[in-house]
């Protein structure tokens, strides 16, 4: 890949990047807003989805490459037809109202993408349908500072959903009812990152 320049010769800072997961696309976003889709193979732009009104903070696909979720730091977050990247399309639904407060992502589609999580209003967790961008859950509450990483556990139905910020605890919630099944402690700073391993058993 060449990185293109901007008009007096610096590279345009990009703040997200993501492959989907077949590999074909390399998506982009940046400072200005744009969302940019180019080939993994040739680092041609492929098109340019529409941009949002602050920077990237962050970009997701969703585990079977159908979607695409992209977050700025005003908290709107888009979904987007991952298997028409190269088309020009408008989001799915309305953007989704989230909470970006990091420089991380702040959204986990399930591994059926079929549910979006993402860090809510209120220091809350909210869990949305990706089809019709509606709440399927009351937010889930009990975390007492900003929310700055959701996980799904990758089992198919994703039945935990971690949570994590900055309040240095982890949350494990059942993603089926929005019960909270058990609080994780030990951290002193702020949780910015969580991974399951891939047989579901640790975090």
């Amino acid at each position: 890949f060449t990185i293109p320049t901007g008009q007096k010769g610096f590279a345009m800072p990009y703040t997200a990047v993501a492959f989907r997961p077949d590999g074909r696309y390399l998506v982009t976003g940046n400072m200005n807003g744009a969302v940019q889709v180019w080939d993994a193979q040739t680092g041609k732009e492929v098109h340019r989805l529409g941009a949002h009104g602050r920077e990237v903070r962050g970009l997701v696909f969703s585990p079977d490459g159908k979607h695409l979720a992209s977050a700025s730091s005003d908290g709107e977050v888009k979904l987007w037809d991952a298997t028409r990247l190269d088309e020009k399309q408008e989001p799915r639904i309305p953007p989704i109202r989230a909470r970006v407060p990091g420089p991380t992502l702040n959204v986990a589609f399930s591994r059926d993408g079929r549910r979006l999580a993402t860090g809510g209003e209120e220091n809350t967790v909210k869990i949305w349908d990706v089809e019709t961008g509606e709440e399927l859950l009351p937010p889930l509450r009990g975390h007492s500072g900003e929310v700055y990483t959701v996980v799904f556990s990758p089992d198919n139905d994703g039945r935990w959903l971690a949570s994590g910020g900055e309040d240095s605890i982890v949350k494990i919630w059942d993603s089926r009812t929005g019960k909270l099944v058990h609080t994780f402690r030990g951290h002193t700073g702020l949780v910015s990152s969580l991974a399951f391993r891939p047989d579901g058993r640790r975090m």
